[in-house]
């Protein structure tokens, strides 16, 4: 079945899901927790590299683990997740009506589910842990008590993440249409309005930001209400966020509008979100800027790559041409789910000073075909719908201390699938192969192993990001740092490696124990429970990617 066919296929049974949606018991789940719901991060907010699949729910005391969680709805416990980063502990319960509750970055578990997981750990050796119990083993009536509100995995602060998916297809689908979720009276705020001129394949040759201009509660415009562009065609982007009663947090935009000329050209609504289609959000948004400039503007028009199908299929593409003679009335309306709106309204000319696309590159890459090339020293391949449109590919090789720097693709254009590369392998002993990898020189220049794969005198890796790249011989061991050893409370070490990361496993006496550790802040917990109060020695051997070792060790006394 050809690509396109797949998709009006998913587009078509999609557009049943959402019908059915419409329809949906807004009494069938309950609030997870008992106090009054507050939200930290709205469904489908625009996190860095993710659509937010839940709400954020925040304690009932301000960045305080400990509140009690409570089942939504009767049902099951059908998956349970432990993990350093991600959701962080978290529980998955299916129901009879066909959905699943999600509750994560939970603190710890009710007492039957807690015993049940550490059996579960000691028996691997391994804290972390991703189990399916068999369907019934552990009924939960409505209402019942699960476990407590924590800050586990990757969280900045203690709250729950509530999920609703469909049991089937494990697409997260917005708790708000269940009827769970907070007061809202605010309409949404709108900070600021983007402009791209465009080439006819969908390349920026001009760029504008303007911030807004309040004319009146929830009414907008930019400049003084008309810009000129210097542009055949522009595309719109809007940045802004939705506050809702009892929080200042900056949650996302449930809905967005885009009229011109009184048509509607563009409508984009966060109802659901597919976990396959969670990485096009660097192509909804304005990649290059969100990463130059820390802004999180949305594009009123999709581009040609970007898959997505939270777009209203029935409006046009969101290009607007533009004209000297006359201007093009364009109207945006950003709406949260409690129908509060706010419009931002200007006028587009065009500008007689046209401006052209840069037209240097080492090669076209176009976004809906596979290709395969090399350039210099470098082989590289690249799946078909990779990117959001076509590439003016970059590249070139630069020589510093005695190393090959492989520039590839320096700017921020987005990529959906990795770029397979291929490097030679120079001037390194065969002896030190085995601590061989690749890593991506960060802006700050700090560096990131991608690993690699030794294929005879070359090395294969696999990236999502362009930039520059060298090969690196890491045997550099990870750190442990203690930070409290008192015997008076729990003992927590900093864990972390310079570029990689790495498996902890922490004995007492020589005995496996269960040692909590969060990747976020490199944060190992060995809980005092868990020791007596004879002399004991405590060991924490640690060991990153490439095998480079470390330990630790301290005698316990009281």
């Amino acid at each position: 079945m050809k690509l396109r066919t797949r998709l009006s296929l998913f587009i078509f049974l999609f557009g049943l899901s959402l019908c059915a949606q419409t329809m949906l018991d807004t009494t069938y789940f309950d609030s997870p927790i008992k106090h009054e719901i507050i939200l930290a991060g709205s469904f489908g907010e625009l996190r860095a590299s993710h659509f937010h699949a839940g709400l954020d729910i925040k304690p009932l005391k301000f960045n305080t683990s400990g509140d009690s969680l409570f089942v939504a709805a009767p049902g099951y416990i059908s998956r349970i997740k432990i993990q350093t980063g991600g959701y962080g502990r978290v529980l998955y319960v299916d129901h009879p009506n066909g959905y699943t509750s999600v509750y994560a970055h939970m603190l710890e578990f009710q007492d039957t589910i807690e015993q049940y997981i550490q059996k579960m750990q000691l028996a691997s050796q391994s804290y972390e842990i991703d189990i399916y119990p068999q369907k019934g083993k552990i009924n939960l009536p409505r209402g019942a008590f699960i476990g407590l509100l924590g800050n586990s995995g990757r969280s900045y602060g203690s709250h729950l993440h509530f999920e609703i998916r469909n049991t089937i297809s494990e697409t997260p689908i917005n708790p708000m249409l269940f009827g769970i979720g907070p007061s809202d009276s605010i309409a949404p705020n709108v900070s600021s309005v983007s402009i791209h001129g465009l080439s006819p394949d969908h390349q920026e040759t001009h760029f504008s930001n303007y911030p807004t201009r309040k004319m009146s509660e929830g009414k907008y415009t930019i400049s003084d209400g008309s810009v000129s562009i210097p542009a055949w065609r522009i595309g719109i982007l809007l940045q802004g966020w939705d506050e809702m009663d009892g929080a200042s947090n900056k949650n996302g935009i449930y809905k967005i509008q885009m009229s011109v000329d009184d048509t509607l050209q563009y409508i984009v609504t966060v109802d659901s979100i597919n976990w396959e289609e969670t990485s096009y959000i660097k192509s909804h948004v304005d990649y290059a800027d969100k990463k130059k400039n820390k802004r999180t503007a949305v594009r009123c028009y999709p581009m040609p790559g970007n898959l997505l199908s939270i777009y209203d299929s029935t409006a046009h593409n969101g290009i607007i041409p533009i004209y000297s003679s006359s201007a093009r009335e364009i109207k945006i309306k950003a709406s949260d789910f409690s129908g509060n709106n706010s419009t931002i309204e200007f006028d587009v000319l065009r500008n007689s000073t046209m401006i052209g696309s840069n037209s240097t590159f080492e090669k076209l890459i176009k976004y809906d075909s596979p290709i395969d090339f090399k350039l210099g020293s470098c082989h590289m391949s690249l799946d078909a719908m990779a990117l959001d449109r076509n590439l003016y590919f970059n590249y070139s090789e630069s020589r510093e201390k005695n190393q090959t720097i492989y520039s590839i693709h320096r700017d921020r254009s987005p990529l959906y699938k990795p770029i397979k590369i291929t490097i030679p392998i120079e001037n390194i002993d065969s002896s030190l192969f085995q601590k061989l990898c690749v890593v991506l020189i960060e802006e700050d220049g700090d560096l990131t192993s991608k690993g690699g794969l030794i294929l005879g005198d070359s090395l294969y890796f696999e990236t999502k990001v362009f930039g520059d790249y060298k090969l690196h011989i890491d045997t550099i061991s990870p750190s442990i740092i203690p930070i409290q050893t008192s015997l008076k409370a729990d003992l927590l070490f900093t864990v972390k490696d310079d570029i990689s990361d790495v498996t902890i496993n922490a004995y007492l006496d020589d005995k496996w124990i269960i040692s909590p550790y969060k990747i976020l802040d490199h944060t190992l917990l060995i809980p005092r429970n868990i020791i007596g109060s004879d002399h004991q020695r405590l060991t924490i051997i640690t060991t990153d990617v490439k095998g480079n070792k470390s330990e630790y060790s301290l005698l316990l006394t009281e």
